[in-house]
């Protein structure tokens, strides 16, 4: 058997346990522990082979015994797949059988130097994850060391080594204290230029995947602004053309049928601004720049009412009480109004009410901005409240729109670090109200 293959004979024999474990990093902590135990046992077995042999058959061999026999355990339990259980275990009772060791053979012997390595070892075997572990075992390896050295115990016979003897103990103790502390180190350095190495792929996989991801963005803002343009221009022109054929008085069975295609027509295109909407709201960074909430909201409600043909039914109220200027994102303030402003005349169209309204209200309540749009239409339906918000999302198939309208409007008001939630009775009416932070960074 070679040198190398000696050295990884360890490695065979729990291969079954670390193949268990995934994490690269961890699975070499699990192998370090191995051979930290079994060069413990080699330790402790040697000091009881020499002990006998020099005639020190005394409780301090047996002690040391116990203790390989507690290391022992650390490598069944790890065999059975509980390594950070066994690990805990190991250090633990190690670090209590030297006290006795101590006070046993006496501090001049350096059995105590081992509680270096016992304080060192934790961090050895265990990651950034389980930091807390490390120290709580460091922790108890100081305060055993502290006992060894200031508690007398009663029951505990001490030795009388000669200054040979005493120095022995010390030479071997220190020496073998200093061989595994240097293998620990050197295993931590390797632990640590492994875990950069990783961190460094990672990074660069990183670094091409947003370089991908930016190019991709970047493609899609074309498609997007390149499709929505060719796909508006045909639109208008087959609108206008239905609005020019309209106006030659066709029959009536002609004209139902043109107005058919003029709602298709305007279905597709607020589906085409939707995605507009979406897309710039998902890329664009937020800027800063003043609103006049009053100018905005007047100028939405009149484009849709206009298109809606609504605007002889329809009662716009507005409450804006504001003494500190906005200074927010004007685009995104338009899409969250737009879409609140479309959905408040939209569930207007088949009311009979006799006097319909749509009420927008802006305060201000300390560190935000706080805004309503309440409406008395149709209501929503209790049972898909809960889901008004989602992607493609529609209460039924009657109601006009293409589902993104709302999910849009959340994502919007996100963005802008606000919160928003709805109120709504089925057939009384809805109030969507969301908050702006005053200062967003």
């Amino acid at each position: 058997m070679s040198f190398a293959s000696f050295i990884r004979f360890p490695e065979f024999i729990f291969s079954k346990v670390l193949a268990r474990v995934e994490d690269p990093l961890e699975k070499q902590r699990v192998i370090i522990a191995i051979n930290m135990a079994l060069a413990q046992i080699s330790i402790y077995l040697g000091l009881f082979i020499y002990a006998t042999l020099k005639g020190y058959n005394s409780e301090t061999t047996y002690y040391t015994l116990i203790s390989a026999g507690m290391t022992a355990l650390l490598l069944v339990l790890s065999y059975f797949g509980y390594y950070k259980f066994g690990m805990i275990f190991g250090l633990l009772l190690t670090s209590v059988c030297i006290i006795f060791i101590v006070q046993r053979v006496g501090a001049d012997s350096g059995t105590d130097h081992y509680y270096v390595l016992l304080g060192f070892m934790p961090f050895v075997f265990f990651g950034y994850r389980d930091r807390l572990i490390a120290v709580g075992l460091t922790t108890f390896s100081f305060v055993c060391f502290l006992i060894s050295r200031t508690i007398r115990l009663n029951f505990i016979q001490p030795m009388q080594l000669s200054t040979e003897q005493e120095n022995i103990f010390m030479i071997v103790n220190s020496a073998f204290t200093f061989i595994l502390c240097l293998y620990g180190l050197l295993k931590l350095l390797q632990l640590s230029h492994a875990a950069e190495k990783i961190l460094i792929e990672k990074q660069l996989v990183t670094e091409a995947q947003n370089e991908e991801l930016t190019r991709v963005n970047s493609e899609l803002d074309k498609f997007v602004y390149s499709a929505s343009h060719d796909l508006s221009a045909p639109l208008k022109s087959i609108d206008g053309l239905i609005q020019l054929t309209k106006m030659e008085s066709p029959p009536v069975g002609i004209n139902q049928y043109l107005d058919l295609m003029q709602k298709s027509v305007a279905k597709l295109e607020t589906f085409i601004k939707d995605i507009i909407n979406y897309s710039r709201n998902s890329r664009l960074p937020i800027k800063r720049e003043q609103i006049d909430v009053s100018d905005l909201v007047k100028s939405i409600w009149e484009d849709h009412i206009f298109y809606s043909r609504q605007h002889s039914r329809i009662e716009l109220k507005m409450e804006i009480d504001l003494t500190t200027e906005i200074f927010s994102d004007e685009t995104r303030f338009r899409i969250i109004f737009n879409n609140l402003l479309s959905n408040a005349i939209k569930f207007h169209i088949e009311e009979k009410r006799e006097h319909p309204f749509v009420k927008v209200v802006a305060k201000e309540i300390e560190d935000a901005f706080l805004f309503e749009v309440s409406d008395n239409g149709s209501g929503i339906n209790p049972t898909i409240k809960k889901d008004i918000f989602k992607m493609f999302f529609r209460g039924s198939s009657n109601v006009p729109g293409s589902g993104l309208g709302l999910y849009i409007l959340k994502e919007s008001v996100e963005k802008l670090k606000g919160e928003i939630e709805v109120h709504s009775e089925e057939g009384k009416g809805s109030t969507f109200s969301f908050r702006i932070p005053k200062h967003i960074d």
